[in-house]
Formats: C-alpha cells, structure tokens, sequence
C-alpha cells in the first residue's frame, strides 16, 4: 500500500509518502510558493522513495478550512493526478486533523479546534472524545459555542486573539499545533476518513458556505 499525503492549507505545507512502513516527507514555507513548488516536492518524494506515481495507492489532502489559495492549489492537484492514475482521494478536515493530533497527548478530552481565518475569527469546530465528525463554523473566540465542562483548545495562529477567549471557559490546556501529512495518513488507516472520487472532491473554506448559508 503506497500513501501519498498533501497539505498546503496553512504557511506550512506539508507532503507525506508512505510505502509499506517507511515514511518520506518534505516541507515548504509560505503560501505564496506553494502553486511552484507543489509538484516538484511531490516528484522529490518519488524519487526518494525510488517509485512512480502509478504505483501510488491512495491520495490524501486537507480540504480545509485554511487559506483559499492553499487550497485550491491542493484539490486542483490531487484531482489532476487521481483521476490520471485512478486512485481513491481521501479528504481530511483540518480541524479534525487538529484533534486527532490533540487527542495522542489528551485522548480522553474533549477538543475545541480552532485555526486562524483572519478579521479576528477562528474557524473551529468541537470534537467530542473518539469522535472526528463535527460541523465547523468561522466566529471571532469570544463569540464560540463552548462546552460548560472541561475541554482542550487546541489549533495554530490562534494566541493573537488570547484576550478574547472568555475568562470562565473550563480549558484544561491550551496547545499550539501545526498540522502535518503524516497525521492524514494516520487517520485514513485508522478508517476515520471516507474516500470520495474526482468529481465530488472540493475544498472547504467554511466562511464562503456561512456566507452563503
């Protein structure tokens, strides 16, 4: 079974190759960049790896929320290349990514995902202990719907907006995490996420369908 994982909806991008049990990865500053550098970092990984693009199983990709640009690149890759060699595409939420990364150190907790979306909002989404399926919305941190028991708050670029966070929410911890491809891979093996094909995939920004909605 052969991985190959693509995030690039944050200043970091991060790209995972899993073959058999050996894991490749590479990384890439700046969001501005990632339009260039995508497909080079993912033929760096195949060779590295010494394989072929038609010998990759599986596709990954975050799929938001997270920088439109980001996204878009990613989708418009991963749909280039699954429907090219007919493989299946794994769409990972950002904000669940969050979570399951949360959830290694606190895997008994609730998690309040939360992810930077400018204008003094968060997107962030509320993940309840061994679930990963949580509707997610984009709010400024003093206007979140938390829970009244205790919960982690957990995300990236977030602590801009410390001062906002309510004094009387009950948050155990707070963690700074950066997402990275690997952990999509993680969570697609341990059948957490549903593989869709070429058409339906699409990358969520979450503040267009509130918009919208």
């Amino acid at each position: 079974m052969v991985w190959l994982a693509i995030d690039t909806s944050s200043q970091i991008a991060t790209y995972a190759l899993k073959v058999g049990e050996q894991i490749y990865t590479r990384e890439q500053h700046g969001v501005a960049t990632h339009a260039q550098t995508i497909l080079t970092l993912i033929n760096d990984l195949l060779k590295e790896a010494g394989i072929e693009l038609k010998d990759i199983s599986n596709i990954v990709v975050g799929r938001g929320p997270g920088s439109f640009t980001g996204l878009r690149v990613a989708c418009a890759v991963v749909k280039g290349l699954a429907f090219v060699n007919h493989v299946a595409i794994y769409p990972v939420s950002n904000l669940a990514l969050i979570a399951w990364i949360a959830r290694k150190k606190y895997p008994k907790k609730t998690i309040l995902s939360v992810i930077d979306a400018r204008m003094q909002q968060v997107y962030w989404a509320l993940y309840t202990p061994s679930n990963y399926a949580a509707l997610e919305y984009v709010d400024s941190i003093a206007h979140i719907n938390a829970p009244e028991h205790a919960f982690v708050l957990a995300g990236y670029n977030f602590h801009e907006y410390s001062y906002l966070i309510p004094p009387h929410w009950p948050i155990i911890a707070q963690e700074q995490i950066n997402t990275y491809a690997v952990a999509m891979i993680e969570m697609c093996e341990n059948n957490l996420i549903t593989p869709v094909t070429v058409a339906q995939l699409e990358p969520v920004y979450v503040r267009e369908q509130v918009t919208q909605g």
